[in-house]
């Protein structure tokens, strides 16, 4: 594990040692579950951040290691693409082969952003701005 991960892990209130004890897939749970009981989902940081520089558009994105030093020190969360992407990050840090994936809301038609993580022969989903455990069920046979 390397030290930005370990960095990283500690601001989300992890042991990184006692963590790399544990297998993939429990380490993968155990970061999600920590990540979405920390994180709410909210749009506000987003749209202050660009309302506050509308003329420096490199300070809009809401990069991991911002996310969470600000989650620690003010409890603010994200939106669905920042939270994929950090969670991505996470999880790479651990070994998981985690990757993001953009699609649209069917109702909506908004962009939203989650995780996927290739296991062997299947695929997990983790979404961490619908705020719940775990990772979703896909299809069977889905890629």
């Amino acid at each position: 594990m390397d030290s930005i991960t370990r960095y990283r892990l500690d601001l989300l209130g992890f042991d990184p040692d006692e963590l790399a004890r544990l297998d993939l897939e429990m380490r993968m749970d155990a970061i999600h579950d920590r990540f979405v009981d920390r994180f709410p989902f909210e749009n506000l940081s987003n749209g202050r951040s660009c309302a506050d520089h509308p003329d420096r558009p490199e300070t809009w994105p809401r990069a991991t290691d911002r996310l969470l030093r600000e989650n620690r020190s003010h409890g603010l969360g994200g939106t669905s693409f920042s939270l994929a992407y950090a969670l991505r990050d996470l999880l790479h840090g651990v070994g998981a082969n985690a990757h993001c994936t953009i699609g649209r809301n069917l109702v909506t038609e908004e962009a939203h952003a989650a995780v996927l993580v290739f296991l062997r022969d299947e695929a997990r989903l983790y979404d961490p701005s619908l705020l719940v455990r775990g990772p979703l069920p896909l299809r069977p046979g889905g890629r």
